[in-house]
């Protein structure tokens, strides 16, 4: 493995390499705490085949434009991605089934993203500021939507909530200035004070 590449048990502690592409190499099991933050020089990466984790701040602040998680990935740890302002889209992998809280927050640019069944909640400001996320498809498998989970996405225009959903919790959508249709499958117990404050909506069905 390149010097630039400093692991310890596996995970990726450290990258000192130049900024672009940046191709980690196979053997690497997870992505430590801030290895690339603030690596704005840093526009493209290839995740190996055998990465399980992403660690809190991995990627913050860095200048990814998209990214492919690979299967196998069951951790997106929080803030791993937080304030990525140039991140366009993000595909996640099938296996993943933790998505932590900021995990997205401030990605001003991501336009669109499914999240696979398995995860069954959205934590606290998962997707905050994400303000030209147009599209987000949530998993059969989501039961709780956390507070601030998607506050100041002011392009989104229309979400549905699938049937085991129950709680969405206090300012879960607050001030989505453009959400005007929300489809409810199952029945809910609990929805939080200003959880849809700010909201234009005309449609709840």
């Amino acid at each position: 493995m390149d010097k630039e590449f400093q692991c310890r048990g596996g995970v990726l502690k450290k990258y000192t390499g130049p900024g672009g592409r940046v191709i980690l190499p196979e053997g690497i099991t997870g992505i430590g705490n801030d290895v690339f933050e603030y690596r704005k020089d840093i526009t493209d990466v290839v995740l190996p085949a055998g990465l399980t984790r992403i660690g809190t701040y991995a990627f913050s602040g860095c200048g990814l434009t998209q990214l492919t998680i690979p299967e196998g990935v069951v951790e997106i740890a929080s803030k791993a991605f937080c304030n990525c302002s140039s991140l366009i889209r993000v595909k996640l992998p099938d296996s993943l089934t933790q998505l932590g809280k900021w995990a997205f927050f401030g990605c001003s640019s991501l336009l669109d993203i499914d999240l696979p069944d398995g995860i069954s909640k959205i934590g606290d400001s998962t997707f905050y500021q994400c303000t030209n996320l147009r599209r987000i498809t949530l998993p059969a498998s989501l039961t709780c939507i956390e507070a601030r989970a998607f506050y100041l996405c002011r392009s989104l225009q229309r979400i549905t909530l699938p049937a085991l959903v129950t709680q969405v919790k206090s300012g879960a959508f607050l001030e989505c200035t453009a959400l005007e249709e929300v489809i409810v499958l199952g029945e809910m117990t609990t929805i939080g004070r200003t959880a849809f404050y700010g909201c234009p909506l005309v449609t709840i069905r």
